[in-house]
């Protein structure tokens, strides 16, 4: 009985060393992947814009900053 215990504290323990150790890893290629998506739904929005609107938002934000 106290071995059993003792086996499945130490399985984990090594599973959540194991997930700290791993941890920036996998957030790294979520985040990686998050930021891919986010630019090709930005690049795609742009392309749906003409050179007259994106010359009067432009206009508009220098009038803005001015």
């Amino acid at each position: 009985m106290k071995t059993e215990k003792k086996s499945i504290f130490l399985k984990l323990l090594l599973i959540a060393g194991c997930g700290i150790f791993f941890y920036p890893t996998i957030s790294d290629a979520v985040n990686g992947l998050t930021e891919t998506t986010g630019i090709v739904a930005y690049n795609e929005a742009l392309t749906g814009f003409e050179s007259v609107q994106i010359d009067k938002i432009r206009e508009g934000a220098r009038a803005y900053n001015e």
